[in-house]
């Protein structure tokens, strides 16, 4: 669906930091964030009906655990 998307990492265990690229690995970055409120990260990009793109969540620095992954249209 066409709109504007959520991606936050609320509920995960350690520093997460989050990337949103379009189509790729290699693709034009649509969104990043480190530390949104407190440790968690959330971003905003708007996506086209079927159109393709990577989400990554790492950590900062060192930071690893379990996280939880939110996608939501708005």
């Amino acid at each position: 669906m066409s709109g504007e998307y959520r991606v936050r990492t609320a509920g995960s265990e350690y520093d997460t930091l989050v990337h949103v690229r379009e189509g790729s690995c290699q693709g034009p970055e649509l969104a990043c964030n480190d530390d949104t409120w407190q440790l968690l990260s959330q971003v905003f990009f708007v996506a086209e009906a079927g159109e393709s793109f990577i989400i990554t969540v790492d950590g900062f620095s060192t930071s690893s655990g379990d996280y939880r992954l939110e996608v939501a249209l708005q």
